[in-house]
């Protein structure tokens, strides 16, 4: 069976990877071809919010997918949930990938402000809503730190 999409990204931070991650992930590798994982904030570690380094998130990652994933760093720009950071997204996802026809996200009321107008009517948006799976990498990463 044919999958819907050739290449979809997924972005996260992954602090740490939880069961809501592999949902997206799961759902990510049943509709398209390659996907690409940006592993978000990826010059933090070592603080309250971004425990994990960049190689230790990637390595968790690859601990459970082996080669079925692509995984790759992306920085912050510091510029808030606006169309300049969907496209940093994008640029970033097609080095790795060539042309991406999907974003997989978290159903976040701040991802509708990543994508021009434009970009939403090119690329096919799938969410996973939050709410199905009831888990929280800031309690993740509190239950930790006790």
């Amino acid at each position: 069976m044919d999958k819907p999409y050739r290449a979809g990204v997924i972005l996260g931070r992954f602090q740490p990877a939880h069961i809501g991650h592999i949902a997206l992930m799961e759902q990510a590798l049943s509709k398209a071809d390659k996907v690409l994982v940006l592993i978000g904030s990826s010059q933090e570690s070592r603080t309250e919010s971004n425990p994990f380094s960049y190689k230790e998130r990637k390595e968790i990652i690859q601990r459970v997918y082996k080669d079925r994933l692509l995984i790759a760093p992306l920085a912050d720009l510091g510029i808030g949930d606006v169309p300049e950071w969907g496209e940093y997204i994008l640029k970033t996802a097609s080095e790795a990938l060539g042309e991406v026809d999907c974003l997989f996200l978290g159903k976040e009321e701040k991802n509708a402000h990543w994508l021009s107008q434009k970009r939403k009517e090119e690329l096919s948006l799938v969410e996973l809503d939050r709410s199905l799976i009831d888990i929280s990498a800031s309690r993740v990463r509190q239950f930790l730190a006790e």
